[in-house]
């Protein structure tokens, strides 16, 4: 899980930062949100990190109950 969940969370932190510059440019452009809204950010990112979760959990799941010995046989 930590394979699938650390390019999510610096994906999630570089995504933040470029949203805040984005918000800043354009905020002229939005009408009753303002740019900086905690609510929406954290949603979206909470979407973005559970999506990831979600990803990574079936596949580690297969690999815990894998036999070692018969994937090793395999290769």
């Amino acid at each position: 899980m930590g394979t699938a969940l650390q390019p999510a969370f610096i994906g999630v932190a570089l995504g933040a930062i470029g949203a805040v510059i984005a918000g800043r440019l354009l905020a002229s452009l939005l009408f009753d949100v303002a740019a900086s809204d905690v609510l929406a950010w954290s949603v979206a990112c909470g979407v973005v990190v559970a999506g990831c979760v979600g990803a990574g959990y079936l596949p580690a799941g297969q690999a815990a109950r894998a036999d070692p010995m018969t994937a090793l046989k395999s290769d």
